[in-house]
């Protein structure tokens, strides 16, 4: 659908400036849209998994590990596929408000791809380089919104995610490097152009959702 066309639909969650404001920057950040009770129920699954991943040594298919993880310390980066290990979390994006406000900037016809938790722990959490999520992905469609939940309070010493506004408008950078090795992110020398010093902190309490185009650039500096 053009954007024309799912402005003209009924708004379900988010306002029609909102609206607007993710079709024009590229992104949108809903304060406290999901309720305590949704948070409670995401937390508790979440801490299951954390206690989980004590027992492991390396990363494998589903849980990456930060460098000094131990079962004392737990230290991930990443967990993978969250409604395959707990079906709260399917429940969650089946049943909460979150289609509602997908449909919003998406049009009625929305489908879900993929899920997972991104952590930084205090103290670290790794650093992610600026990147724009549309090379990742078999599509040809560039109609897709990341739809990021805060579980916790995140403020800018946290190392939010960092969003170059109307940068979804512009190129699709090159994510390889000169030999054409993947490199998952988009090298210093071919962001001269690309207004960096103009990125904001997407930040909120928890229940804050935020949304970014495919093609949107972004990163995320650690964790203080």
């Amino acid at each position: 659908m053009r954007d024309e066309d799912i402005l003209s639909t009924p708004a379900r969650i988010l306002t029609q400036e909102e609206r607007e404001s993710f079709f024009k920057d590229g992104y949108v950040v809903k304060k406290k849209v999901i309720s305590d009770d949704w948070l409670g129920k995401l937390n508790e699954a979440l801490a299951k998994l954390i206690e989980k991943s004590k027992s492991l040594t390396k990363s494998d298919g589903t849980f990456v590990l930060e460098d000094g993880h131990t079962s004392d310390n737990p230290r991930l980066r990443r967990i993978a596929f969250m409604d395959e290990m707990d079906p709260i979390f399917h429940e969650f994006q089946r049943d909460s408000n979150l289609p509602d406000m997908a449909a919003d900037i998406l049009g009625p016809d929305v489908r879900f791809r993929e899920n997972m938790i991104n952590i930084k722990w205090s103290g670290g959490g790794q650093e992610v380089k600026w990147h724009q999520d549309f090379p990742f992905y078999p599509l040809t469609n560039r109609a897709v919104g990341q739809f990021l939940i805060c579980l916790d309070d995140v403020g800018p010493e946290q190392g939010p995610l960092q969003v170059v506004p109307g940068s979804h408008r512009g190129p699709i950078y090159d994510h390889y490097d000169n030999n054409d090795n993947w490199l998952g992110f988009i090298e210093d020398e071919k962001l001269k152009e690309a207004k960096l010093d103009t990125a904001v902190d997407l930040t909120g309490p928890a229940g804050t959702v935020s949304v970014h185009h495919c093609c949107a650039l972004h990163a995320s500096r650690p964790n203080l």
